[in-house]
């Protein structure tokens, strides 16, 4: 009886691996140039084209049906695209002050993992994970949420257009440089160039007030839990994967991170640079540097012949 048991509890570990592994959209890289203006042209000048993924996955927990969205991807070995589309959305939510809490907004939330063996991590949220949220807006755009993340703040451009029809659909357009969502990863994460995790959310408030979020539509996983649990988001292929051309620095012990210092293990001369390689700090002969007046955000220690990422808080 107990090998049966056993052996029950083997094959559902064995199905659980595979379906973290599978594959559920692979998307080809393009020699086209996506201009996220909020306009997603399907006349062959950008990538998109006329066939859109469903965002079928409804939130059981809805009370209003009325809302519906989809969404393409496309990447070269500069960019991730999202063209995004709400159709059938209450036009109340649009002052920008009415809901304190940007997630009960009207928005699109967009949930990508680079390291894609993350839920062997129980999913746990950490630098390869990115989580952004862009709100509908009259003003716009009014907040951009880099909940989970710090990748805004690194290198390349962030932007998003979106286009508001007035009708109850609006268009986002996503921009996110493959430099930026990697940046953040330090040394906590590997990311091979050709899978990725990915969730996209669409959200209508159709009340106009706080607590009023009550139509929810997702890409697949509509357990409204991707932003505390990685394991739930799907696995894109890149096709073929994207030469991100970033170098990897190892883990080693010769920097901790103690409060507002950056400490050595042995004296040297460490030198500071930001993401984009500029020279920030220079210490001789030191086994520890004040970091007290760095900006919160990511940066790049030498000391020794040796290298390392870290996080200033």
């Amino acid at each position: 009886m107990k090998k049966l048991i056993l052996l029950s509890m083997f094959a559902a570990m064995a199905m659980y691996t595979f379906a973290a592994n599978t594959v559920a959209l692979t998307v080809t890289k393009t020699t086209k140039t996506c201009t996220p203006d909020g306009v997603a042209n399907t006349d062959g000048s950008e990538p998109w084209t006329t066939t859109w993924i469903d965002m079928a996955a409804e939130k059981t927990a809805n009370t209003v049906h009325e809302m519906t969205a989809h969404f393409q991807l496309a990447f070269n070995n500069t960019y991730l695209w999202i063209a995004a589309e709400q159709m059938g959305n209450a036009t109340i939510d649009t002052d920008h002050t009415a809901i304190p809490n940007s997630w009960e907004r009207d928005d699109f939330e967009v949930f990508v993992t680079m390291d894609t063996t993350a839920y062997a991590h129980k999913g746990a949220y950490g630098e390869y994970n990115n989580q952004f949220r862009l709100q509908r807006a009259a003003e716009y755009p009014w907040s951009f949420d880099d909940a989970h993340s710090i990748g805004a703040n690194n290198p390349g451009t962030f932007t998003i257009g979106q286009v508001d029809a007035g009708d109850g659909s609006f268009v986002q357009e996503w921009q996110l440089p493959w430099a930026g969502l990697t940046a953040p990863m330090a040394d906590s994460g590997t990311f091979d160039g050709a899978l990725i995790r990915f969730e996209i959310q669409a959200a209508d408030n159709t009340t106009g007030a706080t607590g009023g979020r009550n139509d929810q539509r997702f890409w697949i996983d509509n357990s409204d839990n991707a932003y505390q649990d990685s394991r739930v988001l799907s696995v894109v292929k890149l096709d073929p994967k994207v030469n991100v051309g970033i170098p990897t620095l190892k883990v080693n012990n010769n920097f901790r991170i103690n409060g507002n210092r950056l400490t050595l293990s042995q004296v040297g001369t460490v030198r500071i640079y930001n993401v984009s390689g500029q020279l920030l700090k220079v210490v001789n002969n030191t086994l520890s540097v004040d970091i007290s007046g760095l900006s919160s955000g990511l940066y790049i220690a030498n000391a020794n012949g040796l290298s390392t990422k870290f996080i200033k808080k």
